[in-house]
């Protein structure tokens, strides 16, 4: 069998990666694990002259951990080796940084195994106890000040959206630059973060498919619609497709994502996995919301632009990115530590489970298609009350 290094395999793997049949957010993802492995900055030329790359990030630990180890033959990388690099990385980025190394890596020696350069894959060898040293696990996450765990209950869900329709920051801007913190003499600007927020608490959409929401999807009349798109495929191109909205209903159909190269720019792609092209009723709270906003922006709803556009030009895509870190910065400053939109979704997967759906109907209106991710998502450790009311939503006052 022919003989290669850790680093030629890592490099042969991610310039083969097949990208028609895999989601972008995961393209990303991937390219900047191998990015911090070989010590490189990530850019739409990476995956195409990787060896010429030139390397800016050299001293970090992951990267020093894995050049400890990346001229070695793939038959000579040990469990322990690739254990060494999951703790370094745990222990300086978070243990999400050493899920996408092993991932990465597993993919990797995938490819070895297939060409006959090993027997069986290194990396599905790792396993950990829960009093091993180097168990990423043990590692708790990057401190963010964040609770990355739990689910917040309904009194602070209710208290976060009150404060933040309260707080300039968190409003619609009134025409200058957003800023999020005063500047000299307490001027503020706002984000638009409330009606985001009150968005993904009452629905429990994930972010990129709230940022790529446009308000030909959403039906916030007294009637029904019919609604007729071209739809992303997961798998490339696109399918013309028709649904039929009741009144408060909302059709999650596409994912926003980064252009790699070309700027960086955004685009409406494809939603995560196929399970998370669906239908979902939007509560009480969240139709009001929406209907002010239209009005408020003079929106015809007909048109196919973004529901929660830039601050400064709604018609425009908002960068996920800085939408997250406004997020975290009001969150943090109104003194909730679930600052993420994730958050949202642990909400509302606990808050269905503690309504009485079944596993397979939570699934369903949270567009995951494998079950490991549910029981991730969900904090049982949450005590199902005697009585709840029988939809998702949540009473607050609202400063008119």
């Amino acid at each position: 069998a022919e003989l290669t290094t850790l680093r030629a395999l890592v490099e042969r793997w991610h310039r083969g990666l097949d990208t028609a049949n895999v989601h972008a957010s995961t393209i990303t993802d991937y390219g900047y694990t191998v990015a911090a492995l070989f010590g490189s900055k990530y850019d739409d030329a990476y995956r195409k002259n990787q060896s010429d790359r030139k390397v800016n990030r050299e001293g970090t630990p992951i990267r020093e951990a894995f050049a400890q180890i990346e001229n070695k033959a793939v038959q000579d990388v040990s469990v322990s080796d690739l254990k060494q690099l999951f703790a370094v990385a745990a222990r300086t980025s978070g243990p999400g940084t050493a899920r996408r190394c092993r991932a990465v890596l597993r993919a990797a020696f995938h490819g070895a195994v297939d060409d006959g350069i090993i027997p069986a894959n290194t990396v599905m060898s790792v396993r950990y106890t829960k009093s091993d040293p180097l168990n990423p696990a043990r590692y708790a996450p990057r401190d963010d000040g964040l609770d990355h765990g739990r689910a917040p209950d309904d009194d602070e869900v209710r208290d976060l959206i009150e404060a933040l329709y309260r707080d300039p920051r968190a409003l619609p801007h009134d025409g200058g630059p957003v800023v999020t913190r005063p500047r000299p003499g307490g001027r503020v600007n706002g984000a638009d973060i409330a009606d985001a927020t009150l968005f993904l608490f009452s629905v429990g959409t994930r972010q990129a498919e709230m940022l790529a929401l446009t308000w030909s999807r959403v039906n916030i009349s007294d009637h029904d619609r019919k609604v007729t798109e071209m739809t992303p495929l997961v798998g490339g191109g696109r399918k013309r497709e028709t649904r039929t909205l009741r009144s408060g209903d909302v059709w999650i159909n596409s994912s926003l994502t980064r252009i790699i190269g070309h700027g960086g720019g955004l685009m409406r792609g494809p939603v995560k996995v196929a399970a998370a092209n669906r239908v979902l009723p939007m509560s009480a709270p969240a139709v009001a919301m929406l209907r002010e906003r239209a009005a408020r922006l003079r929106i015809n709803v007909d048109n196919p632009i973004g529901v929660f556009g830039t601050p400064m030009d709604h018609a425009q895509p908002r960068d996920t990115r800085n939408f997250m870190k406004k997020i975290q910065a009001l969150y943090s400053d109104h003194g909730y530590d679930f600052g993420r939109t994730h958050s949202a979704r642990k909400y509302i997967t606990t808050r269905l489970h503690r309504l009485g759906w079944s596993d397979d109907r939570i699934m369903a209106y949270m567009g995951w298609s494998d079950r490991t991710t549910l029981a991730t998502y969900l904090d049982r450790s949450q005590e199902v009350p005697d009585a709840m009311g029988d939809d998702l939503a949540i009473d607050f006052k609202r400063p008119a």
